[in-house]
């Protein structure tokens, strides 16, 4: 069965600031995933592609001693063409987004699984592994970030895996905070971080049209009266 194709991607972000907007080229037929990097675990106020079109709260991952927090998000059927992508928090901090779209998505149903996330104020990332959730229709969404030092950086060292965006401190107008963002084929993604006190990282599986992945939170539950639906679909807005 085939896997999601990679669509388009961008990313953006500044210190000390309450929201972050750039523009993406969407192909046709194409879904929307944001990974967002923040200083700071305030929760998402809003979340938009081409101003009027949210994107779903999916889940989200906090490093509880200094703060640094990612967020997921997802949207199905986004307008094609090149938009503009825009999330905005109350208060400043460092802030970031990474956008990624693929095609061939099931968006007939729950696209995604159950995350798995780290975070730490120390060391590289360890344990993110969502292999038994892929099947053969799902990769993983990959993302990392680090915050509070002036020569952080993340590197993606997963054999499997494809980088679609990395930011350093200079790309970011000078903020304290890195992040990096691709996708992964067997699920078990790695990074090495050069430098921060606070850093989280997370993968969470994709799945292609006619797939579902290889249990997990997709599995099919039937319920009284024997009506069939995906585990996964009740899964979401964690990040508020």
């Amino acid at each position: 069965m085939a896997v999601p194709v990679f669509d388009a991607q961008n990313a953006g972000g500044g210190a000390s600031t309450s929201s972050v907007s750039f523009s993406v080229t969407v192909g046709s037929g194409a879904s929307m995933f944001a990974c967002l990097s923040r200083g700071n675990n305030t929760a998402v106020s809003t979340c938009t592609w081409n101003t009027s079109e949210s994107l779903s709260a999916v889940d989200s991952a906090t490093e509880a001693t200094n703060g640094a927090t990612a967020f997921f998000r997802y949207l199905s059927n986004p307008t094609s063409g090149t938009h503009t992508f825009a999330a905005s928090w109350s208060g400043n901090s460092n802030t970031g987004a990474g956008v990624l779209t693929y095609t061939g998505i099931d968006t007939g149903g729950t696209p995604y699984g159950t995350m798995s996330k780290w975070s730490a104020t120390s060391g590289n990332p360890s344990g993110v592994d969502v292999s038994s959730q892929l099947g053969t229709t799902g990769i993983a969404v990959e993302f990392c970030a680090t915050n509070g030092n002036a020569s952080c950086a993340v590197t993606t060292t997963g054999s499997n895996s494809t980088e679609r965006f990395n930011k350093a401190p200079a790309d970011l107008g000078g903020g304290w905070f890195a992040f990096a963002g691709g996708d992964d084929t067997d699920g078990t993604p790695s990074w090495t971080i050069a430098a921060g006190d606070s850093r989280v990282a997370f993968a969470i599986p994709i799945f292609a049209a006619g797939g579902g992945g290889g249990g997990g939170m997709l599995a099919r539950f039937t319920w009284p009266g024997g009506i069939g639906r995906p585990i996964g679909a009740m899964v979401g807005g964690f990040d508020g």
